[in-house]
């Protein structure tokens, strides 16, 4: 029985499907983080918001920006549990698929 060309097959078939995985969960991950990074960037935008010596309306809105940002901590924080994850499967078992400049 000869199954060199089956086993062979196969072989090509499993790394197709794990670069296809590889690109998806790429995709995936650099998404997530790319929504992450635009929060931080919005929330930097508001914290560093103009507050004048007699301006109590912009002091309140950045005062309130930090409760925000407080209640959100932990939140924001398991945000990024997958993505490392993601990350982390990719560098183990994927090492070429992506930039470490990423």
């Amino acid at each position: 029985l000869q199954t060199t060309s089956l086993s062979k097959s196969l072989r090509e078939l499993a790394n197709k499907w794990k670069e296809s995985f590889a690109a998806e969960l790429h995709k995936e991950a650099f998404s997530r983080l790319d929504t992450v990074f635009e929060m931080v960037k919005t929330t930097r935008k508001r914290l560093l918001r103009d507050v004048g010596t007699a301006d109590i309306d912009s002091l309140a809105y950045v005062m309130r920006t930090l409760q925000e940002v407080r209640a959100k901590q932990s939140e924001m924080e398991l945000e990024f549990v997958p993505i490392e994850h993601m990350y982390r499967i990719l560098d183990e078992h994927l090492p070429n698929i992506m930039d470490k400049d990423e």
